[in-house]
């Protein structure tokens, strides 16, 4: 998780910042829901919000560092004459 807070503070382009920062608030909430696994299954929505933001944070983090690679590619379908 350091290594994520450093790059989210970083210079880097502000997709590879917000893609860390994302990564960071999923890998967050990932710990944060371990203890729900030891408590009695309920329909609390804490549990749910917790459970999510970090599928959400991990995903949409993952997504930005993509976006940002393809970004940095450039356009693929250029004619060069």
């Amino acid at each position: 998780m350091p290594a994520l807070l450093k790059t989210a503070r970083s210079r880097l382009p502000r997709l590879v910042r917000a893609g860390a920062a994302l990564v960071l608030i999923g890998a967050l909430g990932a710990a944060v829901s371990v203890p729900f696994s030891f408590l009695p299954a309920d329909d609390s929505p804490g549990r749910y919000l917790v459970i999510y933001t970090a599928v959400l944070g991990f995903v949409l983090g993952l997504m930005f560092f993509w976006l940002s690679g393809m970004r940095a590619k450039g356009p693929r379908n250029v004619s060069h004459q």
